[in-house]
C-alpha cells in the first residue's frame, strides 16, 4: 500500500492504486454517480468510487454546475474519513515562539559577532529571535546618526558649465 498524501487545500493527491479512472474520459454512468450522490457521500468517497483525483471531481462538478446539469452546491461538509483514519497518530509540528526584541546590550553583541563574521541565521539562533528582528536591530545601531541631521551649510548653485554665446564653457 503506498503512501497517501495530500495538497495544500486537504484533498488526496493522485495515487495510482486509488485513482484508476485519471486522465480517461467520463463516462455517462460516471456523470449521472457524480450528479445523483456527490452532495450526499462527499468528495472524499467520490473520489474512491470513480477513481479520480478530487481536483478532477470538484472540476468536473462545477462544469456540470455551470452547465446547469446538476444542482447547485449544497455547501455540506463530509468529513475526510480516510485521511482522519490516517493521520491519528501524526503530531503536529509546533510553531517556533520568536522573542520580539533584542536588549541594548544583546544588540551591541549582535552588531560585533556581525563584524566577526557570523551570519545572519547563526546570530538569531543564538538569541531566539528571527532573522528579520537581527536584522533590523543591527541595521539600527550601525545607521550613521548624522544622516538624520539636516545639513546647516547652504550649497553652491553655481553650474559647473555655463554658456557663453551660446557655446558651453567649463567654469
Amino acid at each position: 500500500m503506498s503512501v497517501v498524501e495530500y495538497d495544500d487545500v486537504g484533498r488526496m493527491k493522485y495515487n495510482p492504486e486509488y485513482h484508476f479512472n485519471q486522465g480517461t474520459s467520463w463516462s455517462a454512468e460516471d456523470k449521472e454517480y457524480l450528479i445523483e450522490w456527490l452532495d450526499k457521500i462527499g468528495l472524499e468517497e467520490m473520489s474512491l468510487a470513480l477513481g479520480r483525483t478530487e481536483a478532477t471531481i470538484s472540476e468536473k462538478a462545477r462544469v456540470l454546475r455551470k452547465q446547469g446539469k446538476m444542482k447547485p452546491d449544497a455547501k455540506s461538509r463530509n468529513p475526510r474519513l480516510l485521511r482522519l483514519e490516517l493521520n491519528k497518530n501524526k503530531q503536529r509540528k509546533k510553531r517556533t515562539v520568536w522573542n520580539t526584541k533584542l536588549s541594548q546590550d544583546q544588540v551591541e553583541e549582535a552588531v560585533r559577532l556581525r563584524k566577526d563574521g557570523k551570519t545572519l541565521n547563526e546570530i538569531a539562533t543564538m538569541y531566539n529571535v528571527s532573522i528579520y528582528t537581527i536584522f533590523n536591530s543591527i541595521k539600527r545601531a550601525t545607521k550613521n546618526p548624522d544622516q538624520s541631521i539636516r545639513s546647516s551649510t547652504t550649497k553652491n548653485s553655481t553650474s559647473l558649465y555655463h554658456m557663453d554665446g551660446g557655446m558651453q564653457v567649463v567654469s
